[in-house]
């Protein structure tokens, strides 16, 4: 995947992880500042394990396998590049979960939505 400012035409490419369970895509701090993506004021998420924590929101482009779309990411202080529903669903991506692959809807399928 590779991710960008919604300033910017240059992107910074990276591996990610999907996690199923993630509403919104979470990126390190050191990438988005990377990438040139600026913060956002803080907001509260509910973690995986049912606490809270604070973190920026911000707009950001993600492009995956040639296709490109605006998404609001949350940045973390550290860790991996979690890509969350509302990014895979923006890209028209879903999780076959038997394979454990990515797997992109057909671009025609994305256009008539």
């Amino acid at each position: 995947m590779a991710i960008r400012s919604i300033r910017r035409r240059r992107a910074v490419r990276r591996d990610a992880l999907v996690d199923t369970g993630a509403s919104l895509t979470v990126i390190p701090r050191e990438l988005a500042r990377r990438a040139g993506i600026i913060p956002g004021g803080p907001v509260r998420v509910r973690l995986a394990g049912g606490g809270t924590a604070r973190m920026a929101a911000a707009s950001a482009f993600i492009k995956l396998d040639g296709r490109e779309a605006p998404c609001t990411v949350l940045i973390a202080s550290g860790g991996d590049i979690l890509l969350g529903a509302e990014t895979l669903e923006l890209l028209g991506a879903s999780v076959d979960l038997k394979r454990r692959r990515l797997r992109l809807a057909p671009k025609l399928a994305l256009m008539a939505a």
